[in-house]
C-alpha cells in the first residue's frame, strides 16, 4: 500500500493511496483523532475501489478533497506498462465518495466517470460540484459540472469556458473562496516558461476585477 493523499478534516484524517496484490485498486482509508481507524467509514475505515472497467498496472489519485458532509472526492489516474516497460499514461476517472465509504450514486449514476485523457485537472466544490480543465491545441477550457456530474449550463451558458492560452504544455486550475475558477496555463519561449494566468467569474465570463481583464502572465527566465 502505497500512500498519495493526507487530508485532515476536523478531528478525521482521510488517507488516500494505491492497493497491489494481483490488480490495482484504489484504497482509501479514514482515521479518527487518536490514530485508529474509523468504523464509520466502510464499517473498518479501510475501503478498496476499483475505479475502471478494465485493469490497468497503476491507479493513483492525483486530487483528493473532502466536501460538504464528510464526502470525499477524487480524481484518479491509470497508468500502464508499454512493450518498452515504460509506464504510460492510459486513462482518467472521478469518484465521490459518501462519508460512510460507499460510492455516491447521485454522481454520474454510480459514483464513479472514467473522463477523457484530454481531462488536464479536477478540482471538487463543497457541495459535490466541479470544475474540470479541457486542454487543445491552442486553447484551454474550464467546464462546471453539476453535483450530478452533468455540466451546469448558468457557467457561461453552456457550462464551459475557453481561454485563448496559445501552444501550452499543461495546465493547472484551484478554486478560490469566491468560488470563481482560476486557470494556469504553463507555455515555454525560447529560454523561459511562461506562465499565463486566467480568472473566471462564477458566471463563466472572465473576471475583470482581476488584472483588468481577468488575464495576465509572467516569464520566468530558464537560467
Amino acid at each position: 500500500r502505497l500512500p498519495r493523499h493526507v487530508v485532515p478534516v476536523g478531528l478525521r484524517i482521510t488517507v488516500v493511496g494505491e492497493h497491489y496484490r494481483d490488480t490495482a485498486r484504489l484504497g482509501v482509508a479514514r482515521l479518527r483523532s487518536d490514530g485508529s481507524y474509523d468504523p464509520a467509514f466502510s464499517s473498518d475505515g479501510r475501503a478498496l475501489y476499483k475505479v475502471f472497467p478494465t485493469e490497468h498496472d497503476v491507479v493513483s489519485a492525483f486530487r483528493a478533497e473532502v466536501l460538504s458532509g464528510g464526502k470525499v472526492g477524487l480524481a484518479v489516474v491509470a497508468f500502464d506498462y508499454n512493450s518498452r516497460g515504460e509506464l504510460v499514461f492510459t486513462a482518467q476517472a472521478m469518484l465521490r465518495l459518501n462519508s460512510s465509504g460507499t460510492l455516491d450514486r447521485t454522481f454520474s449514476g454510480d459514483g464513479v466517470a472514467v473522463v477523457p485523457k484530454s481531462w488536464s485537472d479536477i478540482r471538487w466544490m463543497p457541495n459535490g460540484a466541479s470544475f474540470v480543465g479541457v486542454q487543445g491545441s491552442a486553447s484551454h477550457q474550464v467546464r462546471k459540472l453539476l453535483p450530478s456530474g452533468q455540466p451546469d449550463t448558468s457557467f457561461s451558458g453552456d457550462g464551459i469556458a475557453t481561454a485563448a492560452c496559445g501552444t501550452h504544455r499543461g495546465a493547472n486550475m484551484a478554486i478560490d473562496p469566491s468560488n470563481r475558477p482560476v486557470l494556469m496555463c504553463v507555455k515555454v519561449s525560447g529560454t523561459s516558461t511562461v506562465l499565463a494566468m486566467y480568472r473566471f467569474t462564477a458566471a463563466g465570463a472572465f473576471d475583470s476585477t482581476y488584472s483588468g481583464d481577468g488575464k495576465t502572465s509572467w516569464v520566468i527566465p530558464d537560467s
